[in-house]
């Protein structure tokens, strides 16, 4: 018994200590105010934590969508990737735009301008400046669209004011 009040004594005298400040009690223990040291610390714990869910959040979050159509570009029939570009916009069903310019041997030029609105609406239009051939500024309102080999695609399922039956097939270049 005398153990007891003891520390029943030793408590009251550490809770009337003038440097000792107690924030309130838990259970049947007094617990002791945050000093300013303790304070710090834990300020910084804070922060470190936000920092650290602030970088997991932005290394998580996904890059936005591409908003609006690819555009690929002009390009002579000769070069590649204004077909990779086209090709890659309709497979992966996005809007795209592209021309490609051609010319003929007697150096008439032929351009063709591709529009992807949409995987079964592909819209071109042809300037034809060819003295030999069919001149004129032709429409082409078509639903599909496939490579040929690695210079030419295909415009399928087309319909035209130009020279093409309904439902044709519009090569690019011609």
């Amino acid at each position: 018994m005398a153990e007891q009040i003891g520390t029943v004594t030793g408590l009251s005298r550490l809770q009337n200590h003038p440097k000792r400040l107690f924030a309130g009690t838990v259970g049947s223990h007094r617990v002791p105010a945050l000093r300013g040291r303790t304070r710090l610390v834990a300020a910084l714990m804070a922060g470190i934590v936000m920092v650290l869910a602030l970088v997991w959040w932005v290394t998580q979050r996904q890059a936005p969508q591409q908003s609006g159509p690819t555009n690929c570009g002009a390009a002579t029939a000769q070069d590649v990737w204004m077909f990779n570009c086209l090709m890659k916009a309709y497979d992966g069903q996005k809007m795209a735009a592209g021309t490609i310019v051609s010319s003929t041997l007697e150096g008439d030029t032929i351009t063709f301008s591709v529009t992807i609105e949409a995987p079964t609406r592909i819209k071109a239009m042809v300037d034809n400046r060819d003295r030999y051939g069919q001149p004129g500024l032709f429409a082409y309102a078509c639903s599909g669209l496939r490579r040929i080999d690695q210079y030419h695609l295909s415009l399928t399922g087309c319909s035209s004011n130009g020279p093409l039956d309904p439902g044709g097939s519009l090569r690019l270049p011609d």
